[in-house]
């Protein structure tokens, strides 16, 4: 009975975090769009890539997303 019970609580579990990873998925593909439209509005030739407002936000916007989604796919992976 007992491993009835953790069988079906896992099985949740990881239909949880799969939805959680494709959801950061889709968050991190329209938070990089967004920030992408803010890069290509801001960017000058004259002053370069790295001076526009929206660079950093976007590489360490893009990084946390990444990191996140990597966390929960080692907790699918463990269960």
């Amino acid at each position: 009975m007992t491993s009835a019970v953790q069988n079906a609580k896992r099985k949740d579990l990881k239909n949880t975090l799969k939805f959680v990873v494709i959801a950061l998925t889709l968050v991190g593909v329209l938070f990089g769009t967004a920030l992408g439209v803010a890069l290509a509005a801001s960017f000058s030739t004259e002053a370069g890539l790295l001076q526009s407002p929206a660079f950093f936000p976007l590489l360490f916007g893009g990084l946390f997303l990444i990191a996140i989604a990597w966390h929960y796919t080692k907790k699918i992976d463990q269960l």
